[in-house]
């Protein structure tokens, strides 16, 4: 189901990006109406592409706020998995070997409680 979300987001935020496109077609086609001395046909250009860009930011902010409200949902997820004491220490590891979660070299079965005395922040990466 969250992979039919995202690609409903995508597609929303492509489709944004191509009314993006459109309406800046129709505003330029507008102004070379109005500069051909067509005023009429060229502020219905402008209007057009006025309102496609209007639909375009619309569907774009809704695919994006859309794919980062998955994302945060799946990363929420992944942090609802990891002991509250494990959180962000170097030491976790957390993978299933034969039915039996291995959580880490220094306490393999976890800690009892809501501390770690072996607890060792994750060091950033320097770039």
């Amino acid at each position: 189901m969250r992979k039919f979300r995202y690609a409903v987001y995508t597609a929303t935020a492509l489709t944004g990006g191509v009314f993006l496109t459109g309406g800046v077609m129709y505003l330029m086609a507008g102004t070379a109406l109005i500069l051909l001395h067509l005023p009429i046909e060229g502020f219905k250009g402008w209007i057009r592409g006025l309102g496609f860009l209007f639909i375009g930011v619309k569907l774009l902010n809704f695919g994006y706020n859309g794919m980062e409200s998955e994302i945060r949902r799946a990363s929420q997820q992944l942090l609802k998995n990891i002991p509250k004491p494990c959180r962000g220490c170097q030491n976790y590891h957390g993978v299933e070997y034969g039915g039996v979660m291995l959580v880490c070299a220094v306490h393999p079965e976890g800690v009892k409680g809501d501390h770690c005395p072996d607890h060792q922040k994750t060091i950033a990466p320097k770039n």
